[in-house]
Parts: structure tokens; sequence; C-alpha cells
């Protein structure tokens, strides 16, 4: 067997085995996974004569992610291991979460337990960092075609985000009275479980379902919602077992109101991976970080806000879409924050090829904690600031998803209505955004339709 083939076998098992892992931690059935043999780079830099220069960026991609991934699991098991830890009055700290969101307890009860495995993971993540810059070297990589912005340009979005959010934040804070709150009070307020009664758990997916008409029978094909427990330990997530052809929805914790917006954006992203081209090789058939199936997710989400309470008064539909527009403004905040604690580093590398990397100064405690501050417009301890702020490699995708989705949402509403969702001729705009999987991303998206992230500014102004 050539070199091609055994590539992109390589990635489809990898990727398999790690929706397999998921759907089997979930079940508390742990599966290893199965990362890259050292040989993958032999095939991936053996393959490059005989590919695509898009693929081979896209494989290239791949492999500095299953490298990246692999060096943080052993953090990962530690935090896992947190989560069922007993504090000192007898609960895991997973239900001393719960207990705070309830407001039966407080954040300084998991303090102690929390604090050593947040310094591990800081210390995993820039392992991680360098394990990705290893095959990125190894490969001499080129940016992929969902590369994004430079890490310069990336920053100017964070910084535009933060000050295009804020005055908006600041408004839906003071509503519900949560400006001056600390940030147990903040956990509550965005809980908010007087809102459960509005979301019955056993419709919740139909309606979540039925957004998009257009791709209802899509939906009923390719993704499937996995049985829930309701436990706290369960991340939701997707576990992408076959693209397009099978993906699931892992559904987290039953938190209500909250719980249903994120459920959004997963099956909306499930959708857009849904829509992928079945033909294409894996390393494109799988996108390497999927800013146009997240963007999705972020559309879809929006529109549960906007529509899913249709049977209640003027008065209350308001107040529950201003109380979930508080948790995606702060959720949009926290992400442009990450964005600029991913690039505390003095030395960046001198050029952007699609992975991110935050090599160099590590002791940024002080620096994470007043981005949290920023974010939040509260204090927020540095034991916390830091699992909240620094992701592996994820905040950037997120933050071009989130502001990407809003500039779409507005270009859509201004080429068909506000309902836009329900426009039978929406379904060939989306299915073509999608169609490309890992040879587009959510900047090619917003270009096709002529819009900048100042139509997704111009979209929040709506919110208020």
């Amino acid at each position: 067997m050539d070199a091609v083939p055994r590539i992109r076998q390589c990635i489809e098992r990898w990727r398999r085995s790690e929706a397999e892992a998921a759907l089997g931690a979930a079940r508390g059935e742990p599966l290893a996974i199965d990362y890259p043999s050292p040989a993958a780079l032999e095939w991936a830099d053996e393959a490059k004569r005989d590919m695509s220069p898009t693929e081979h960026a896209c494989v290239t991609a791949h492999l500095a992610r299953a490298a990246a991934d692999e060096a943080i699991d052993e953090a990962r098991d530690a935090w896992r291991g947190v989560a069922t830890r007993r504090t000192r009055r007898g609960l895991t700290v997973a239900e001393s979460v719960r207990e705070i969101l309830e407001g039966r307890s407080h954040l300084d009860h998991v303090e102690a337990s929390v604090a050593p495995v947040a310094a591990a993971l800081r210390h995993a993540r820039y392992e991680a960092d360098l394990a990705a810059g290893r095959v990125l070297r190894a490969l001499g990589a080129e940016p992929h075609p969902d590369a994004g912005p430079s890490l310069e340009d990336r920053r100017a979005l964070a910084e535009r985000c933060l000050a295009a959010t804020a005055d908006l934040t600041q408004m839906l804070l003071e509503r519900f009275r949560l400006l001056d709150a600390d940030p147990e009070a903040l956990l509550r307020g965005l809980r908010w479980r007087e809102g459960d009664g509005l979301c019955r758990p056993r419709e919740r997916w139909r309606q979540l379902g039925a957004i998009i008409p257009a791709f209802e029978r899509v939906l009923s094909k390719a993704v499937r919602v996995e049985p829930a427990d309701g436990t706290l330990t369960a991340r939701p997530c997707l576990a992408r077992l076959s693209v397009p052809n099978d993906v699931r929805v892992q559904p987290g914790p039953r938190y209500g109101l909250l719980e249903t917006w994120g459920g959004g954006r997963l099956v909306g992203r499930a959708l857009g991976l849904a829509l992928v081209r079945a033909d294409l090789p894996a390393p494109l058939r799988r996108p390497p970080v999927e800013s146009v199936a997240r963007a999705l997710g972020e559309l879809y989400a929006e529109r549960y806000v906007g529509t899913a309470f249709e049977a209640l008064s003027r008065r209350e539909r308001s107040r529950v879409q201003a109380r979930l527009r508080l948790a995606a403004v702060l959720r949009l905040r926290v992400h442009a924050a990450s964005v600029l604690a991913r690039g505390l580093a003095p030395k960046p590398a001198p050029r952007f090829v699609g992975v991110e990397t935050n090599l160099g100064r590590v002791d940024v405690d002080g620096e994470v904690e007043a981005l949290a501050e920023r974010a939040l417009f509260r204090p927020v301890p540095a034991v916390f600031a830091g699992p909240l702020l620094h992701t592996p490699s994820g905040s950037g995708v997120r933050l071009r998803s989130a502001v990407g989705a809003l500039a779409i949402g507005f270009a859509l509403r201004d080429g068909f209505d506000e309902d836009w969702h329900r426009n039978p001729r929406v379904e060939e705009p989306l299915r073509a955004a999608c169609l490309p999987g890992g040879d587009t991303s959510v900047e090619a998206w917003m270009e096709a339709l002529g819009v900048g992230p100042e139509a997704g500014w111009a979209l929040l102004a709506t919110w208020g």
C-alpha cells in the first residue's frame, strides 16, 4: 500500500477512535484512542508529491492536533479524576459545581481540589504546543484553507470583539442585577433555575431538530442524540463516528434552558458536518478545525433563542431571550479573552500555519486573571481564570466562528428575512457553504455573502 491511502486511513482510524472513546467515557467505559503512530509522519511526507497541496496541508493540521491531544491526555485524566474527588464537605467536585449553580455551595469549596490540576493543565498545554510544533517543523507546514487570519489579525479581532460587546454586556448584566455580582451569583444567574419549566426535556431535541425545516431529513438520517443520564462528568460534545453519515450529539449536564441552548449549537454543528461531501478523502471530509460547522451551530443556537418561546407573552419572551443572549455575549467575550491569552508568548512563530501554539512564557497567571476580569466585568480567582481562558487549541476557531456566525446571520436576514431559517430557499446557500469540508472556512463563507465582522456587530445591536 502506498503512502496516500496509508495516511488517509490513519487519520480516519484516529478520528473514529476519538469518537468511540468520547461515547465510551460517557457510559463509564474508558476506551483507548488510536493515535497516529510515528510512521504517520513518514507516510505524510511521502504522500506530499501525490496529494493536492490543500489535502496535504489538512493532513499536517490533523497530525499536529493528534500530537497535541496525545500530549495533553495525561492532564485530562487528572481533570477527570478531580471531578470524582471528595471535597471537605464530602461531595465530589462535580457534585459541588452543581451545588454552586443551585445556590447551595461556594467556589472556595472546590478551589483547593482544582488548584493542582489547573497547574498540571497549564504545563500540559505547553507540552502539547511543543508536540504540535515538532510535527509542523517535520512536515514543512503550509496554511490549510481553514487556518484563518494571522495571529496578529486574530488578536485585533479579539480586541474589536471586546470593545463591540462591552455596552451590550453591561446593559444585560444590569437588567438582571448581575453587574456587581460575584462570580458565584453570575453563574447562578446564567443557570436561572426559574426558567426550567419553559423547556420540557422530552420536547427539546424535537424542537432543535426542526429549527431549519429544510434539513430535518438530513438530521434524521445522519445525526443521533445519545441517551443522557444527566451526570456532570459528561461533557457536551460531538462524536464524529463517520462524517458525514454518523455524527452523535452527546448531551451535557441538565441545566434547563442553558443546556438546550448549548444543544442547539451541537445540533447545528452536527448538521454542518452531515452536509460535507461524502466522496472527499478523510483529511478533507473531516475538517481539521470545523469553523463552518461551528458557525452553523452558532446560527442554530441563535435561531433557537429567537423562535423557541413564541407561545409566551411578548414581555416574558423578551425576558427569556435576554437571559440567553447574556450567556451568548459573555461566551463570546470569553472566546475573545482566550485568544488574547493565547498570544502572551514573547516569541510567536514567524509564520502562522493554522495550528495554534503558545510557546514561550508560561507563568502568566496575573495577565490571565486580568483578561478574565475584562471579559466578565468582575474579578475571577486565578485558579479558575486559567482553566476558563487557556484552551489547548480551540480559542481562535471559536472566536472566528462565533463572530462569523453573527455576520452571516445578518446577511441571511438581509437576503431573506428575519425568519430566514424557515425559508426553503435557504437550503442551497447553507449546503454550499458546508459541502467543501476542510477546503473552506468561515471567512470564505462571509466573503461569499459580502459581509465582514462589522455586520456581526450590527446584528448584536438588535439584541438590546
